[in-house]
């Protein structure tokens, strides 16, 4: 299969395709106690949005005809039980409360996951990207449904790009030594800021060692240009532009990104870091010249809470 099935209607621009195994997800009763209920959002989000069916679509004849658990549907499966805490293909067994309760029919065993793995790796060799296809198709169709026609220059699209450090016990693939001595790794994601109240969209994210640099300019552009790859065109038909603002910490403030930046016209704010002369000399100027943060829509924030 590889495709998340609702019970509840579904909005007529989702298709999916009619494969072996569908991987249902039914509406809970009254009677059926559920100990991670608020999986269940995650799940139907994931359905509305088709993006275990685009995942397949994406990969197209790369993956073997007639599979019971296609490469979206364990990809998917495997994203819900990273949501409840799993960092390990055994820990796909999370979910069997819910298959137990009946709110999900079938999920893929440990097994098969290694499988679709090793088949998604095997295609790099034969010059496809397999993973590539899928961060690009899961991408996509989590956010082909926002709502691009809101942005302007008093309120454009905002992506923060920043780097965060993820620590691992053991010497796995590409754990490294930090520069905060921990040991793992460091990747860089570029998150679409919706606004206040709202959650953030992760849109690229790039896998890197832990010893990765932080102001690493040639990573910045790679995300940045797989986030502007990703995002959906703007309804006007028009190029982004200032309509799109990127911001980063002091890791952006090099001179090779921000000359990017100015490329592709986009909006940015981009911390620098100074020398110590300029923070004394900052600090003589007195409140009358400092301002807080300029939100996305314009408003700027009290200056002790920047």
């Amino acid at each position: 299969m590889g495709v998340l099935h609702a019970s509840t209607h579904l909005p007529e621009r989702i298709t999916f395709t009619v494969k072996i195994t569908s991987f249902h997800i039914d509406t809970p009763t009254t009677s059926q106690l559920c100990s991670n209920a608020g999986l269940m959002l995650l799940a139907q989000a994931a359905d509305r949005v088709g993006v275990a069916d685009a995942i397949d679509t994406a990969l197209g004849d790369l993956q073997k005809p007639h599979l019971v658990h296609t490469t979206g549907h364990t990809m998917t499966s495997l994203a819900l039980a990273l949501a409840l805490g799993g960092d390990d293909a055994s820990d796909i067994e999370l979910l069997n409360p819910l298959v137990a309760a009946g709110l999900i029919d079938q999920i893929p065993s440990d097994s098969t996951i290694h499988r679709r793995y090793k088949e998604l790796h095997d295609s790099e060799d034969d010059d496809h990207n397999g993973p590539e296809l899928i961060n690009d198709a899961s991408t996509t169709a989590v956010l082909a449904g926002m709502n691009t026609a809101r942005a302007s220059l008093k309120n454009p699209l905002v992506i923060d790009i920043d780097a965060t450090e993820v620590t691992s016990h053991s010497d796995k693939e590409h754990a490294r030594p930090t520069w905060k001595k921990h040991f793992g790794f460091h990747p860089l994601a570029a998150i679409i800021d919706h606004g206040p109240g709202l959650t953030g969209e992760p849109a690229a994210v790039l896998l890197r060692p832990g010893n990765a640099g932080s102001n690493t300019a040639a990573d910045h552009i790679t995300v940045l240009d797989q986030t502007l790859s990703t995002i959906p065109d703007h309804t006007d038909g028009h190029d982004w532009g200032r309509r799109l603002l990127v911001r980063t910490d002091a890791a952006g403030g090099s001179k090779k990104f921000i000359n990017h930046l100015d490329q592709q016209g986009l909006a940015y704010s981009v911390g620098i870091g100074t020398f110590w002369q300029i923070a004394d000399i900052a600090s003589t100027l007195g409140d009358a010249v400092k301002q807080g943060i300029i939100r996305p829509d314009g408003t700027i924030s009290d200056i002790d809470d920047s």
